[in-house]
């Protein structure tokens, strides 16, 4: 029996993939709701259904380049005060930044995608760092962090 996965289940196929199982089998996924019949309204709506999500992906692509290409041309400026060695007194952290690109997003100037990951180690050092910046899927952006004596 044709059937069509809410959920994916190892060994057996992935969530909207169709898949030919013995009927009791069939029946018992569709009883748990880990399937529905491949019925011709069933694959129309999964065929929308996908299409939607094509869409959404360039549409999420889009955002993601236009996100990095604006990143990349941004450096944002931490002012701390020094240590007797030269160091910054206070480490600019994950935290800091993600504060920092919070501020650029509500002031609305531009539409930026959601950030999946900050990749930097807390910086002490004064001058101006890259940071890597993972956007979407394989979308990553350097974003420059300068920090200045105050």
């Amino acid at each position: 029996m044709l059937v069509i996965l809410k959920e994916s289940i190892k060994g057996k196929g992935k969530v909207d993939e169709i898949k030919d199982f013995a009927n009791g089998y069939a029946n018992f996924l569709i009883k748990e709701g880990k399937a529905v019949p491949a019925t011709k309204e069933n694959l129309d709506e999964l065929k929308v259904r996908l299409q939607n999500l094509v869409e959404q992906d360039i549409k999420d692509t889009h955002l993601a380049n236009n996100t990095k290409q604006y990143l990349e041309n941004l450096t944002l400026t931490f002012k701390q005060k020094a240590l007797p060695d030269g160091s910054a007194k206070n480490s600019i952290t994950k935290k800091d930044l993600a504060n920092e690109l919070a501020k650029i997003v509500n002031k609305g100037e531009t539409a930026l995608c959601n950030i999946e990951e900050i990749r930097m180690k807390p910086i002490k050092q004064f001058g101006t760092h890259e940071v890597e910046i993972k956007l979407y899927r394989n979308i990553k952006a350097l974003l420059k962090i300068k920090i200045e004596i105050v």
